[in-house]
């Protein structure tokens, strides 16, 4: 195995940094977001294959 050639401590701060630095707010939005596209697509998919029309929004996403 190689070794890595930071040491631990070195790989802590860039680490701790990294998540000082991470926009919490920004990735729970774009997970929420996602998560809500998805369900546009589960039911066009559905709605289709039981002969109803969809809204182009949901056949886009």
């Amino acid at each position: 195995m190689k070794r890595s050639k930071f040491t631990h401590e070195q790989i802590l701060t860039i680490v701790r940094d990294g998540l000082d630095r991470l926009d919490v707010k920004a990735l729970l939005t774009w997970e929420f977001v996602q998560h809500e596209v998805i369900h546009h697509g589960q039911w066009s998919i559905y709605a289709s294959l039981a002969g109803f029309d969809t809204p182009l929004s949901w056949r886009a996403s």
